[in-house]
């Protein structure tokens, strides 16, 4: 399972979409948050993640391949996601 981003650097409610550098070197992370979900893109592993916050507030289980919200969630994110790599 990949390591997923520290929640404090992510908005605490609500609907959001954020880009976040770990390091000046890092490709960046892109995440959205809707209610109890939270998606992220790293660009770095070109990799999917996805949280339920509700039941896993800890963000420890990636549910990015067994979630009935995945498609959304990524469909949400994916225009920040190619709007940035033009």
């Amino acid at each position: 399972m990949t390591k997923l981003i520290k929640p404090e650097l992510t908005p605490p409610h609500g609907s959001h979409l954020k880009s976040l550098l770990v390091k000046e070197t890092d490709k960046p992370a892109y995440c959205y948050r809707e209610g109890r979900w939270k998606v992220i893109y790293r660009q770095e592993e070109d990799t999917w993640e996805l949280c339920d916050l509700k039941e896993d507030p800890q963000e420890k289980d990636n549910r990015i391949d067994s979630a009935t919200e995945t498609e959304r969630m990524k469909q949400a994110l994916q225009p920040r996601v190619d709007r940035e790599h033009l």
